[in-house]
């Protein structure tokens, strides 16, 4: 029995290698950088509606941040699926492009992360469901054929803007069990200013390393349609316009967004430095940067609400 036992569990222990390494190649596919500001603009709504409402259900605050990311991973996941051929053209380095990830595979994978999702938010309730459907379904309209809303500048704005909606939405929906009937006006504000800056600056940014790519896959995005240097000049106009109206409401509205409204117009006078200096777009690494100027002002600009809250939650 002892040598069956030893005979068997190599194979078994190979087959749990196999599935941990698919799952940790799916998860660098679906970006965790892009999960990671999804789960803050979650945490920020959750925040933000304690300021109008009770004292809400942390627990179930963490079992709803779980299926909203289990969803936020199939999209992302599928995406990557769908991009392959231009993501190879741009010489990505993903996963599936660099061919260490089968498209198979990450199919499998995306669909059981969205049956879990959808199994979740049944479990945790109606507020919950239809934005996680709504997600999906956002998700899959965004990368599959025939509907690809990823093939227009218009359309590809505004599933972001509604991709991020969504989680401040759901944020207070997991912290007060009715969505937004209890949101404040800072809540307001920021989620205004917020998915404004994902919609205009982040679809504008991702796109200007992708040219090559995006053109051959039939997109009309607008770096393709005008061109690199005009889409950094819009890029940069938009960042500091919207961050000098952010920083104006924000510090009418309430103290708390004070910092926000700095962190976005510190990453605006960056995105203009860098979009245009004239030989940011010599490199695909150049190109890049406009990208990851707008990451990293969405993550200041969310922790800078996360934070001092926590910080009021420990101190309580």
């Amino acid at each position: 029995m002892v040598n069956i036992g030893l005979a068997i569990s190599p194979p078994r222990q190979l087959a749990s290698r196999r599935l941990a390494d698919a799952v940790r190649l799916c998860v660098v596919e679906a970006r965790p950088c892009v999960l990671l500001v999804f789960l803050l603009r979650f945490l920020v709504g959750s925040a933000l509606s304690g300021m109008g409402a009770a004292r809400g259900d942390l627990v179930r605050v963490a079992e709803t941040a779980v299926v909203w990311e289990l969803a936020v991973f199939a999209v992302y996941l599928f995406n990557g699926v769908t991009d392959v051929h231009e993501d190879r053209i741009n010489g990505s380095q993903r996963p599936i492009a660099r061919g260490a990830l089968s498209t198979a595979v990450a199919r499998w994978v995306a669909a059981v992360a969205a049956m879990a999702s959808i199994g979740g938010a049944a479990a945790l309730g109606s507020h919950l469901l239809w934005a996680v459907l709504a997600l999906l379904g956002l998700g899959f309209c965004y990368s599959s054929p025939p509907i690809h809303l990823k093939r227009h500048a218009v359309t590809s704005t505004a599933t972001g803007i509604l991709l991020g909606l969504l989680t401040y939405y759901a944020g207070p929906s997991a912290y007060t069990g009715h969505g937004w009937s209890h949101a404040s006006a800072a809540l307001c504000v920021f989620v205004v200013g917020a998915t404004t800056w994902m919609g205009l600056v982040g679809g504008l940014t991702k796109d200007l390393s992708d040219v090559a790519g995006d053109v051959a896959a039939g997109r009309r995005t607008v770096p393709g349609v005008c061109g690199e240097a005009r889409a950094r000049r819009a890029v940069s106009f938009a960042a500091l316009g919207l961050a000098v109206g952010f920083c104006a409401a924000g510090a009418w509205t309430s103290p708390l967004l004070i910092w926000p409204g700095v962190a976005m117009l510190g990453g605006a006078i960056a995105m203009a430095v860098v979009c245009l200096r004239r030989s940011a777009h010599r490199t695909r690494s150049g190109s890049r940067r406009p990208y990851r100027v707008f990451m990293t002002t969405q993550y200041l600009v969310n922790l800078s609400v996360v934070a001092p809250l926590i910080g009021q939650c420990l101190s309580g």
